[in-house]
C-alpha cells in the first residue's frame, strides 16, 4: 500500500461512495454520478479499472454482499480500513484547502463571491 494525496476526482468519489456500505458496479457508478453533482461519470470499464487499482493499493475490496435473489453476475466492493482512513486524510487535506481559499479571499476583500471593499 503507498499513501497516496491528493486523490484524484475519480478515487475519492468511488471512495466516497463506499462509505455506508458495499456496492456492486452499477450502483457504486450511480452513487459516484450523484455525489459529484453529475461530474463524475464513469464507463463500466473505466470503473473497473480504477477499482482494480484502488483494490490493488489496498484501499478497496472485493465483498460478498449479495442478498437472496440478486443476479450472480454482480461483483460488490467495500472500503477497507486503510481505504476509510485515506478518505479521512483526504478530507482534512480538503478542508484546509477550503479554509485557505477563504482566508486569502477575506484578506483580498472578497466574501462569498462579493468584493466587501
Amino acid at each position: 500500500m503507498t499513501t497516496h494525496s491528493p486523490l484524484k476526482p475519480v478515487e475519492f468519489h468511488l471512495l466516497l461512495a463506499l462509505v455506508d456500505g458495499p456496492l456492486h458496479g452499477y450502483a457504486l457508478a450511480g452513487r459516484m454520478r450523484e455525489e459529484s453533482d453529475e461530474q463524475v461519470k464513469m464507463m463500466p470499464g473505466n470503473l473497473y479499472t480504477v477499482i482494480r487499482r484502488l483494490d490493488r493499493e489496498g484501499w478497496v475490496t472485493e465483498a460478498d454482499a449479495r442478498t437472496p435473489g440478486d443476479d450472480q453476475r454482480r461483483r460488490y466492493f467495500a472500503l477497507t480500513h486503510a481505504g476509510r482512513h485515506l478518505l479521512a486524510d483526504e478530507g482534512r487535506r480538503m478542508a484546509r484547502m477550503a479554509n485557505t481559499v477563504r482566508r486569502r479571499l477575506l484578506d483580498t476583500g472578497v466574501n462569498d463571491g462579493e468584493i466587501t471593499s
